[in-house]
């Protein structure tokens, strides 16, 4: 497997603003991901959660480095995965990614390319939940399937 480090502001990013940054602006840009990093640290040193300064989500995902994936295996159409964008989150050792079934109302995150399409995927397989203990724990089970559960730093969450 290999995967492409994507800085956020190269044009590859999903998260790229169309046009071109000024000097400045990056500088801008990486002084808040470092407050955030500082504040980070610090709350995780039992300082009181209010007086963290806590950046708008808008600005912390200029922080995010992606990498590119193929996903899947098909049989129609070339290439035979699917490819999408993985955070780079080095504050979790979770990966998810939005498959077909999350298109309930307010179940998606909003993003570009189409969820997964697990139910046309002849490598998809849900993980039961006697699979491994050690990935998926007996409290962690919703008939007979392994459920996941993440809460982030700047209180965004996760599900499924």
């Amino acid at each position: 497997l290999t995967l492409k480090l994507i800085p956020p502001t190269s044009p590859d990013s999903p998260f790229f603003y169309n046009g071109s940054l000024s000097y400045q602006d990056t500088v801008r840009q990486y002084s808040m991901i470092l407050s955030h990093v500082w504040a980070s640290y610090q709350s995780n040193r039992s300082i009181e959660p209010e007086k963290v300064p806590r950046l708008p989500v808008e600005i912390k995902q200029y922080g995010i480095h992606v990498v590119k994936i193929g996903i899947g295996t098909f049989t129609s159409g070339r290439p035979t995965y699917k490819s999408y964008y993985l955070v780079m989150d080095t504050g979790s050792g979770l990966i998810w990614l939005q498959c077909e079934g999350c298109r309930k109302k307010n179940a998606c995150f909003n993003q570009r390319d189409p969820p997964f399409p697990s139910t046309t995927s002849q490598t998809y397989r849900p993980l039961r939940c006697q699979h491994d203990p050690k990935v998926c724990k007996p409290h962690k089970c919703v008939r007979g399937f392994c459920e996941y559960s993440i809460q982030y730093a700047d209180d965004s969450h996760s599900k499924g």
